[in-house]
C-alpha cells in the first residue's frame, strides 16, 4: 500500500480496527526521490521557522543559532547557552521572565566551566566532591591523540531518545546499597583479545581503531596515522627503524571493515616508561566505560580509574577518566550545550500532554565582551511540579522538608527538591528546581513557587538545615510564608554536624541529638543539665538556637515526629544518577520516576481500600503496640466533664525508663509523654483513659 496523504493513514486504522485478530502494525517505508526536472510547487523550506514535533517529547532539534560559551561571552559570566527560538509559540504555555539587563556583565551563576584548570586541582579528590574540566579548551597531553580518527563526516548519528531503566525506576529504599566497586564486575572488554590479523573484520572504523589501539595498549608500543577517511585507515610505528605497517579499509559489499595488509610484529621495543599510554585517550575511555555508564552515569572517576587500569594495565589520569565519563554520556544522552536548547520543547510538550503541571522558568540576557546579543537567553532558573503530585500534597502530613544538592554533569548548578509524606509513610517529592546555587535569590525562587503552586495551605511545617539562604527565603513576605501562616523547622542532624564542627567533641553530640529528639519538657531538660555541667559554652551555643526550631517537645507537633531532612535526602539519592546528565534528559528522568511511582502506589491504595481497611498500616501497628502497654495502666479520673484524667503505669515500660504518672487531657489532645502531640496518634496512656470511660 502507497501512503500519500491522511486518507490513506486513516485507510490503514479503519482496516486494522476491523481485523481484531492484527496484534500490531507494522509499516516499511521507502522514500522516492522526485526526478530533477520535477517542479514541486510549495515554498522554500529556509524560509519555513522550525516547529518542534509535539508528539515526539525526545525528539532532537537544530536550534537556528546556537553560540558557544566559548565565543560570545567572556570567561568571567559562567552561563549557559540556550536558543529562544521558539520562545514566542511558547509565551501561552508556560511564563517566561526576563530580568532587566544589568550595566555590566556580573557573574552571578557559577555554571560554567570556562575556568582555567591547574594541574593541582584534581591531585586530590573526594568521593564528595567531583572535578569539573572543560575539555573544549584543554591543550594538554592528557588527550593529544583524542581526535585524529576522527572525520567530520564520520561522526555518528544519535538516535532517538529511548530511556534506560535507570531513569524509570524509583527505589526510595537507601538502605540497601551496593559498593561504588560493583561497576568492576561489568566486564566491558571488547571481543578482540589484543591481537591483530590479517583478515579481522569489524562492524565498522571505530570497533577497527579500537582493536589497533588495543594491541599497541597492550604491546606498550605507539603509531602514527598516515592516512584516515570513511574509506581507509592506515597507520604505521612511530619509530623510524621499524617497519611496521597496518592497513584496514572498508569493503563495499559486506560493508565491513577488514585488516588488508599488516607486517607485524614491531621490530621496535618501547624504552620509555610511563604509567599511560597516548593512544588511551579520552575516545577509547570513553568506548570502554559506555555500558558501565548507561547503567549508573553517577559512577565515580576514581572508579573509571580503576575500571580503566583493570582492562588496559594503564592508570590514566583523573582528568582524562573525566573527559571520557563526559563524552561517554554525551553520546548516550546528547549534547550538553544542544540539551540546553532542546529543554522548552520537552517543557511545552509536559504543559500539553501533561495538563496542570506548574513550570516556571528565568532567562537572563547574554553579552559578548559587554555588548548584549539580541535575540539570545541565557538558562537562569527552572521550577517544576507534576500535577499528580500537587494533587497528592492535599491528602498528605501538612509538612514538607526541601534540600539542595550539586549537579555532577558539565555544567555546575544546583537541584533543590521539597517532599512529602503521605499517612503510609510514603515519601512523595512534590517540586524541583534547578538554580545557580544555594544563594538568597535561588531559594527564594524555589519557596516562592512552591507556596504559589504546591503548598498554599496554612499550617504548613517546612523542615531545612540551618542554611541562612532558606532562612532568608522563608522570612520575606513576598515569597508568602508568613501569610498564611506557617512553621520553619530546622533538621536536628545538621545542627549536629554544627555542633561537632564547633566543639569537636563527638560524645557530647550525642547528647544535643536526644536534646532534639526530647519529646517532652522532662526529657529536654535532664539533657540540657547534662550538656551545661559538661561544657557552659556548648549549652550557650545551643540556647542561642530557638528551642521551638529543633527541640521536638515544643514544636507542637507540627514536625510529625521527622526530626531531620532524611526523606528529601533519599529522593537526592534516588536521583544521583540523572545528576550527572544534561538538564534536559534530568526533567526526563524525574517525569518517568513520577509516572512510575504513582500508577505502583495507586494499584498499593486501591487494593488496600478494596479490602475494606480504615486506616493506614503504620498506625495500625502503632495502635497495636499501645493498647497492648494499655491494659497494664491504672486510671484516675479527675474532671470526667472535661476528660482530664491521671494514668499510672504499673509495668516498667520497654523502652527502659522508669514507671512514670502522667496527666492526659482529651479535649486539649494533650499528654505528658509527648508521643499524642508528637506522632498525632493516642499513646497508651490515652487509650487507658479513654476506655475507663468507655470513650471511643
Amino acid at each position: 500500500m502507497k501512503i500519500c496523504d491522511d486518507e490513506d493513514v486513516e485507510l490503514m486504522f479503519d482496516v486494522y480496527a476491523q481485523w481484531s485478530q492484527l496484534g500490531t502494525i507494522e509499516l516499511y517505508v521507502t522514500f522516492d526521490s522526485a526526478p530533477p526536472s520535477t517542479n514541486i510547487d510549495q515554498p522554500s523550506t529556509s524560509n519555513i521557522p522550525y516547529q518542534p514535533d509535539l508528539y515526539s517529547p525526545s525528539q532532537h532539534y537544530e536550534p537556528s543559532q546556537h553560540y558557544p560559551p566559548s565565543q560570545h561571552y567572556p570567561p568571567s559570566q559562567h552561563y549557559e547557552p540556550y536558543s529562544t527560538q521558539l520562545e514566542q509559540t511558547r509565551s501561552e504555555s508556560f511564563q517566561l521572565h526576563h530580568q532587566s539587563p544589568p550595566t555590566s556583565p556580573q557573574c552571578d551563576l557559577p555554571l560554567s566551566v570556562l575556568h582555567s584548570i591547574n594541574d593541582e586541582d584534581f591531585s586530590d579528590y573526594s568521593e564528595e566532591d567531583e572535578t569539573y574540566f572543560d575539555e573544549s579548551s584543554d591543550n594538554s597531553v592528557d588527550d593529544i591523540d583524542g581526535d585524529e580518527d576522527m572525520e567530520a563526516e564520520d561522526q555518528p548519528i544519535l538516535p532517538d531518545f529511548d530511556p534506560p531503566s535507570h531513569l524509570k525506576s524509583i527505589n526510595l529504599d537507601t538502605q540497601q546499597k551496593s559498593s561504588e566497586f560493583d561497576h568492576l564486575l561489568i566486564n566491558e572488554v571488547p571481543t578482540v583479545d589484543g591481537t591483530l590479523a590479517v583478515g579481522m573484520k569489524f562492524q565498522n572504523k571505530d570497533e577497527c581503531i579500537h582493536a589497533i589501539k588495543r594491541y599497541h595498549i597492550k604491546q606498550s608500543l605507539n603509531f602514527v596515522v598516515q592516512k584516515s577517511d570513511l574509506e581507509r585507515y592506515v597507520i604505521y610505528c612511530s619509530d623510524p627503524n621499524c617497519l611496521f605497517r597496518c592497513r584496514a579499509s572498508k569493503r563495499k559489499k559486506s560493508e565491513l571493515w577488514v585488516i588488508g595488509k599488516l607486517n607485524v610484529p614491531h621490530t621496535c621495543t618501547n624504552s620509555a616508561l610511563s604509567q599511560d599510554h597516548t593512544k588511551l585517550d579520552s575516545n577509547m575511555i570513553c568506548q570502554s566505560i559506555m555500558q558501565v555508564v548507561k547503567v549508573d552515569p553517577s559512577i565515580k572517576v576514581k572508579v573509571i580509574v580503576a575500571q580503566i587500569r583493570s582492562l588496559h594495565n594503564y592508570t590514566v589520569s583523573y582528568k582524562k577518566a573525566w573527559i571520557g565519563k563526559n563524552k561517554a554520556i554525551e553520546q548516550i544522552y546528547g549534547n550538553w550545550e544542544e540539551s540546553y536548547n532542546q529543554l522548552p520543547q520537552w517543557l511545552l510538550v509536559m504543559k500539553t500532554f501533561a495538563p496542570g503541571t506548574k513550570i516556571e522558568m528565568e532567562t537572563i540576557p547574554a553579552y559578548h565582551e559587554n555588548s548584549l546579543i539580541n535575540g539570545i537567553t541565557i538558562f537562569h532558573r527552572l521550577f517544576w511540579a507534576f500535577v499528580p503530585c500537587i494533587s497528592a500534597f492535599k491528602f498528605c502530613k501538612p509538612m514538607v522538608q526541601v534540600d539542595g544538592t550539586w549537579l555532577y554533569g558539565k555544567y555546575k548548578g544546583t537541584l533543590l527538591v521539597a517532599v512529602a509524606q503521605d499517612g503510609n509513610d510514603n515519601v512523595i517529592p512534590i517540586a524541583y528546581a534547578i538554580v545557580e546555587g544555594e544563594t538568597k535569590e535561588g531559594w527564594s525562587f524555589f519557596l516562592r513557587n512552591l507556596r504559589k503552586f504546591v503548598t498554599p495551605q496554612a499550617n504548613i511545617c517546612l523542615i531545612s538545615d540551618r542554611h541562612e539562604s532558606i532562612k532568608s527565603a522563608y522570612n520575606n513576605p513576598n515569597n508568602g510564608w508568613q501569610d498564611p501562616p506557617s512553621k520553619h523547622m530546622l533538621c536536628v542532624r545538621h545542627i549536629a554536624q554544627n555542633f561537632t564542627r564547633e566543639f569537636k567533641d563527638n560524645a557530647l553530640k550525642k547528647k544535643v541529638i536526644s536534646m532534639g529528639y526530647s519529646i517532652n519538657e522532662p526529657t529536654y531538660r535532664y539533657y540540657r543539665r547534662e550538656i551545661g555541667m559538661l561544657n557552659p559554652d556548648a549549652l550557650k551555643w545551643l540556647d542561642n538556637i530557638p528551642r521551638q526550631d529543633w527541640i521536638q517537645a515544643f514544636d507542637g507537633g507540627s514536625r510529625w515526629s521527622q526530626m531531620t531532612t532524611n526523606l528529601v535526602e533519599s529522593i537526592n539519592a534516588v536521583l544521583k544518577g540523572p545528576r550527572n546528565l544534561p538538564i534536559t534528559t534530568l526533567l526526563q528522568s524525574t517525569y518517568f520516576k513520577t509516572g512510575t511511582l504513582f500508577p505502583t502506589m495507586g494499584k498499593q491504595h486501591a487494593s488496600i481500600l478494596a479490602s475494606g481497611q480504615v486506616y493506614t498500616k503504620p498506625c495500625i501497628d502503632f495502635m497495636k503496640l499501645e493498647i497492648s502497654k494499655s491494659n497494664s495502666h491504672r486510671v484516675d479520673s479527675f474532671d470526667r466533664s472535661n476528660h482530664t484524667f491521671m494514668v499510672h503505669e504499673t509495668v516498667v515500660p520497654r523502652e527502659g525508663r522508669p514507671i512514670g504518672h502522667f496527666s492526659v487531657n482529651l479535649s486539649n489532645k494533650w499528654c505528658d509523654c509527648g508521643i499524642y502531640q508528637a506522632k498525632h496518634m493516642p499513646c497508651s496512656h490515652v487509650i487507658a483513659a479513654c476506655s475507663s470511660i468507655k470513650y471511643n
